[in-house]
């Protein structure tokens, strides 16, 4: 029973690997937003995730039998584990990195409207003496 609980965790860790690997491949060559499909197998294999959880929490209920090959599961489970948060690691950074590229173009303005918009601070204050001269501000 914990050593097929433990099989099919170390398959699902496998799973989410792979997905996040292939989002990491789409992150890095393609400008496009992340797919619905890749989207909701990352959903779907939480919730799988979250029942493997719980067969393991019943796992430790149960008392400890030692074995070579639970062992190497265990061990083999905590590699996955590592791998995963570091890719996901990664992936949230190129995330946040796409996001701000494209929220930066969004502020960023093209040369010519840059220019105009110079000019038309300058014409308003030639006709606003009064007014701040953002160059003197300092």
């Amino acid at each position: 029973m914990s050593q097929a609980t433990l099989q099919n965790y170390l398959d699902l860790c496998k799973e989410v690997y792979n997905i996040l690997l292939k989002e990491n491949t789409l992150l890095k060559t393609s400008k496009e937003a992340l797919d619905e499909a890749l989207l909701q197998s990352k959903k779907d294999l939480l919730d799988q995730l979250s029942a493997s959880i719980d067969g393991l929490k019943d796992i430790n209920k149960q008392p400890r039998v030692e074995g070579i090959h639970r062992n190497q599961l265990i061990k083999s489970c905590q590699r996955f584990i590592m791998k995963i948060l570091m890719l996901n690691r990664e992936n949230e950074q190129l995330v946040y990195k796409k996001d701000f590229n494209e929220k930066k173009e969004l502020f960023t303005l093209p040369p010519s409207k840059l220019a105009a918009l110079e000019a038309y601070a300058n014409s308003f204050q030639k006709h606003n003496p009064n007014s701040i001269n953002p160059q003197n501000a300092h």
